[in-house]
């Protein structure tokens, strides 16, 4: 059929129905209430975007909180929905989900605004200015009557792969009732996206009006294999309007209304009726008999005045749902319909800022016994439970080239980090971990290892799934194995990325950060140490008489106390003074926590200290003194610190008694 002849169809059909009406719910001290005005739960949540993910692909900004809790919240809900259909019938998950922005104007308009009830709601809008000022665009209510404005709509349509939302209205077992009406009330699956509710918060947030809908088809026979039950209907259609509380004509109300008609005015519409209300707001009726392929069972959820953009949604589709997308163990296809009728593919292997990542992850893929790149995370024991699990694995990847975003150039202005995204089971991205900003820089992503790990990881994300956090919100739970899981797997992972990053540093592109404060303390003899001060060159050469090199590179291995540095430094006369030896020398070793890149605070350190040394501190500094014949060797490793903390050696060598000052090794 083609589109004229739809929009014809829909308006002939919805002509014949009675008007709908909102019911609005009266505030009633006899039980608990909860504001409509749900967008609040997350007014005050923002995604991190570090370093290069501060700005989207192809130099747009990067996609608004408002896209970004839209996609992930509900995208997560149908994605959870479709892999435990899968996991019930024993087949891969394959699901697609579309993205629909409509402008509707004349007669498509017409037949929405008489369907959604709409005059209703602007009409109380002028009684209540400050729910008035909460709406994006006042206009959209205000030329509810002029068929040349448009009236814009955005639908997420579930065209295939997943159960639609089943079960009896009356009950905890309506999924429809959970995700419309209820917030955090039951708990999906072990592993899944978190608790019902939520998802849709993403949505009213999304809406300038505060309105969303939902038409749902279902079958009895295609369920996620958890409940059997029994419904007088398999087409179910609800539309919600979330206002703040507020008082009109001396009555409370929560804020919350429901779409009805006749006396039937708070429970949605069924059946045939459903059909109609869905074709009345622009959506695809379903055939609950169709269990495959497109314009069956599923959801469609629709979403009055869309303040995110289709190219918005894009880019966090790309951003929080690529491993999902690129992994070839399973499909999720997503694709989003422009105003203009554009079909837009997200395409993460082709946007800059993540096709690393990607790389990364299909590396991991295919070559899971590459331990160079592959960091497999050592098991955990758990402290309260005294359960051992997996953590998981991290991949790593770098580019060799200079001028890369490895190794970029010091004209480079971009602010390149070292990040990991951070994602369990459902492959959504729960955040992007920043591991340091000092070159070389690495990307990666995590994945986690068994069940369980992915069980305890979910209990730390709270709601809205943005963080892993490390410290539990209540004093009850601080000890937890969930969020004590959550801090040794981003420990573990920082401590991998800085392991990585030492092993890439090659002295031909750039000097061991060991060696600088001696290139710098040699500088400062040979241009002077002090403003107004010159020293003789001649005397530079007379100075070098000790070798201060490092045979084992720093390496970072974990402790108790954290992640220490271990090495080996060496001392030895310069060939040209090695007939002066035996003389007498002192070496002084410090370990330093760089701050922001420049070196830092001294932090405590041990050295074995060789045969015939003897050994005295001065702060967190190692002195030793002693007689130097012939090269000896030093093993040092500092105190444990905070994985996130990166720290570098300074060993000093003075020869006692030379004429012209102090030694300095190189």
């Amino acid at each position: 059929m083609d589109r004229k002849r739809y929009e014809t169809a829909q308006v002939d059909e919805v002509e014949s129905m009675s008007p709908a009406k909102w019911k609005f719910e009266e505030y009633d001290e006899d039980r608990a209430n909860l504001s409509g005005l749900l967008s609040d739960l997350v007014k005050n949540v923002t995604l991190e975007h570090p370093g290069v993910l501060g700005l989207g692909a192809y130099g747009i900004e990067r996609p608004s909180n408002e896209a970004s809790l839209l996609v992930r919240e509900a995208v997560q809900n149908s994605w959870d929905n479709a892999r435990e259909r899968a996991n019930a019938e024993g087949v891969v998950p394959d699901c697609h989900l579309e993205f629909r922005f409509l402008e509707l104007r004349n007669q498509e308009k017409v037949a929405f605004v008489e369907a959604a009830g709409l005059h209703e709601l602007a009409n109380r809008t002028e009684q209540l200015p400050k729910v008035k000022q909460g709406l994006a665009d006042p206009k959209t209510y205000e030329k509810l009557d002029d068929p040349d404005h448009p009236l814009r709509i955005m639908q997420l349509v579930e065209v295939s792969g997943t159960t639609g939302m089943y079960g009896p209205w009356t009950g905890k077992k309506s999924r429809l009732n959970l995700a419309m009406l209820n917030v955090g009330f039951t708990k999906k699956a072990e592993g899944s996206g978190g608790s019902y509710g939520y998802g849709k918060v993403g949505l009213i947030r999304c809406s300038g009006v505060r309105v969303v809908a939902a038409y749902t088809a279902f079958n009895a026979n295609i369920t996620d294999g958890s409940t059997t039950y029994k419904d007088d209907t398999d087409r179910r259609f609800i539309g919600v309007n979330y206002w703040e509380d507020h008082d009109l004509d001396d009555v409370e109300f929560t804020g919350w209304a429901r779409l009805g008609s006749g006396q039937n005015r708070l429970k949605p519409f069924e059946g045939d009726e459903a059909d109609e209300m869905a074709r009345g707001f622009q959506m695809d009726v379903r055939d609950p008999t169709k269990t495959s392929g497109g314009g069956g069972i599923g959801t469609t959820l629709a979403v009055l005045d869309p303040i995110v953009e289709p190219k918005d949604v894009v880019l966090a589709v790309e951003r929080y749902w690529w491993p999902a997308l690129v992994d070839s163990n399973w499909t999720l296809e997503i694709s989003v319909m422009d105003y203009s009728g554009e079909e837009l593919r997200p395409s993460p292997r082709t946007n800059p800022d993540l096709a690393p990542f990607v790389e990364a992850h299909q590396w991991l893929q295919t070559n899971p016994e590459d331990k160079k790149r592959n960091k497999y995370l050592p098991n955990e024991q758990l402290p309260e439970s005294g359960r051992t699990v997996k953590p998981g694995v991290v991949s790593l990847i770098w580019e060799d080239t200079d001028d890369s975003w490895t190794w970029p150039s010091d004209e480079d202005t971009t602010e390149h980090r070292s990040l990991i995204a951070l994602c369990r089971s459902p492959r959504m991205v729960v955040a992007y971990l920043d591991c340091g900003g000092n070159k070389p820089f690495l990307r990666g992503v995590f994945i986690n290892g068994d069940d369980e790990t992915n069980t305890l990881l979910t209990q730390t994300e709270a709601g809205m799934h943005v963080e892993w956090n490390t410290a539990a919100v209540s004093p009850a739970a601080a000890g937890s194995d969930a969020h004590h899981l959550a801090k040794e797997v981003k420990k573990h992972i920082k401590s991998r990325v800085g392991a990585a990053r030492r092993a890439l540093i090659r002295p031909a592109r750039t000097t061991s950060r060991s060696h600088l404060p001696e290139l710098a303390r040699f500088m400062r003899k040979f241009f002077g140490g002090a403003a107004g001060t010159k020293r003789r060159v001649e005397n530079v050469q007379e100075h070098r008489t000790i070798s201060v090199q490092f045979p084992e590179p720093a390496e970072p291995e974990t402790r108790p106390g954290g992640v220490c540095s271990v090495a080996a430094i060496s001392f030895e006369p310069m060939p040209k003074v090695v007939v002066e030896a035996p003389f007498e020398v002192q070496i002084e070793i410090t370990y330093r926590i760089q701050e922001d890149g420049r070196g830092g605070s001294p932090w405590p350190c041990k050295v074995t200290a060789p045969s015939g040394f003897a050994e005295r501190r001065v702060g967190e500094t190692v002195i030793l003194e002693g007689t130097l014949s012939e090269k000896v060797v030093l093993q040092v490793e500092s105190a444990g610190h905070d994985a996130e903390w990166t720290g570098e050696w300074d060993p000093v060598a003075n020869r006692v008694g030379q004429k012209g000052g102090p030694s300095d090794g190189q």
